[in-house]
Formats: C-alpha cells, structure tokens, sequence
C-alpha cells in the first residue's frame, strides 16, 4: 500500500479516536449510595412492583428497581430523593386483547403526587423500611 493512500486513513483513524475520548471528558460521574430494604403495604410485604427515587431537579438521574416479595435495592444518586412506589396486581377480567394483565393498584400519593423522601448520602442505607397504609 503506498504511503498517499494511507496518510489519509490513518489521519481519520486518529480523528476518530480523538473524538471518542474528547465526547467522554464531559460526561459528569453521578456518585450512587446502596439503598436496600423493604416495602408493606398495610404491614404486608409488597409482592411485585416498583421503587423509583427521584429528584428534585428533572435534569437530575433518577434510579429505579423493582420490589419482589417486598424487598428492594437500589443504587441511589446522592441526594434528597423523592419516592415513588407502584404495586402490581392481577386485575379482574380481560385487556383490550383479551389476556390477563396487571394492574397498578396504589393511589397517586404514594407514586405521582409522593411527598416521601430519602436524603442518601455516602452511607449505605440498608433495611430501610416503608409502610403504606392503603384502604380501598
């Protein structure tokens, strides 16, 4: 291969990889803390849903996790986090495609309009416990 046709190639090849490291440099490390524990709902351990920790800003990460047999955990970035809990449960009669489905059960207080808070910090949060108190 003569050197005219390889100059140029090895010229991309050097960009290219320039580029890549350079679209890295900017990326901020979001810094995540454990949080593990379990969520009852009515003193009950939560069979099957979800766990979200949000925050305050929406241009912030926010992390979520499912819960299984009540138990959660999560790597959590730093800082006050909204919860949010969404609870699954086999709803009465067919869908729209006449399958089975699950519904989310739980009023808007503990998911959209949660007040809840965490404030996570460095510290592992283990054994966090929620209890909903939920009447239908």
């Amino acid at each position: 291969m003569s050197s005219s046709r390889f100059l140029p190639r090895l010229t991309l090849l050097v960009a290219g990889c320039a580029c890549l490291m350079l679209s890295g440099c900017g990326a901020a490390v979001v810094e995540t803390t454990r949080v593990s524990g379990v969520v009852k709902i009515n003193g009950k351990p939560l069979e099957i849903g979800v766990i979200g920790f949000e925050p305050e800003s929406p241009s912030d990460p926010s992390a979520t996790s499912e819960i299984r047999d009540g138990k959660f955990a999560i790597d959590s970035p730093r800082g006050l986090r909204r919860i949010s809990i969404m609870a699954y449960r086999q709803a009465k009669g067919l869908g729209p495609d006449g399958k089975p489905y699950k519904e989310q059960y739980l009023p808007a207080k503990f998911n959209l309009e949660s007040d809840r808070t965490l404030e996570v910090d460095s510290d592992p949060i283990v054994d966090h416990e929620i209890d909903l108190k939920v009447t239908e």
